[in-house]
């Protein structure tokens, strides 16, 4: 029994070390990849590398192949919780213009449709 454990533990030690060394050989996107936020909405492609050029004492115009791709991302969960907002609005505006087109009082808690005109840019704004 102590054999087989003894054994069992050497093969498991082996594949432990071939697992390290294949990994060391292997070059994947995600051992370079830097995921970086913050950055203004006006930023090009061109002006993120050279700024990343800089930070890296590099010439992105004599080594432009120190940046090999930049892919923008995007916060979506924000994005739909807006979405969801401005849909809640136009809802919101809808009934307002119904009721005052019946003559209705409108609900407690429901804001006047002034309010809701003011508001839809803002959430529009932070959308685009």
């Amino acid at each position: 029994t102590w054999g087989i454990i003894c054994l069992i533990q050497h093969f498991r030690k082996q594949h432990s070390n071939i697992a390290k060394k294949t990994d060391e050989r292997l070059i994947k996107p995600s051992d370079y990849t830097v995921e970086v936020s913050g950055i203004p909405k006006n930023m090009t492609h061109d002006s993120l590398r050279e700024f990343f050029a800089r930070q890296l004492g590099k010439d992105s115009k004599a080594d432009p192949s120190f940046i090999e791709k930049i892919t923008p991302s995007f916060h979506i969960i924000k994005l739909v919780q807006l979405s969801e907002t401005l849909k809640s609005l136009m809802k919101k505006k809808r009934m307002v213009q119904l009721h005052h087109k019946k003559g209705i009082n409108l609900p407690n808690g429901l804001p006047n449709e002034g309010q809701i005109n003011m508001t839809i840019p803002k959430v529009m704004t932070e959308i685009s």
